[in-house]
């Protein structure tokens, strides 16, 4: 394609540009499905447990598909169809 010229290449750690994960869905999400999992365990709503683990394998699915899934979600619902004036 074309010569680089020598002192101009940089490795790139991808590591930290990459979304950090827990049980292969976005942290954030995981931690919000643990939570929702343990208050159905605590009061006794059986049917949020298998709810839970449900999302949790759409989170997965959707993680596969495309990493940065989440952070798009959160964007359009936060984000405002109109402002005061």
């Amino acid at each position: 394609m074309y010569e680089v010229p020598e002192g101009f290449e940089v490795p790139v750690f991808h590591g930290p540009l990459r979304p950090r994960l827990s049980l292969g869905a976005p942290r954030d999400f995981t931690f919000a499905m643990f939570a929702l999992g343990t208050l159905g365990v605590v009061w006794k709503l059986w049917a949020l447990v298998p709810l839970v683990l449900i999302l949790q394998l759409g989170a997965i699915w959707g993680t596969r598909q495309d990493e940065k899934w989440f952070a798009k979600v959160c964007r359009v619902v936060w984000y405002k169809r109109y402002y005061k004036a």
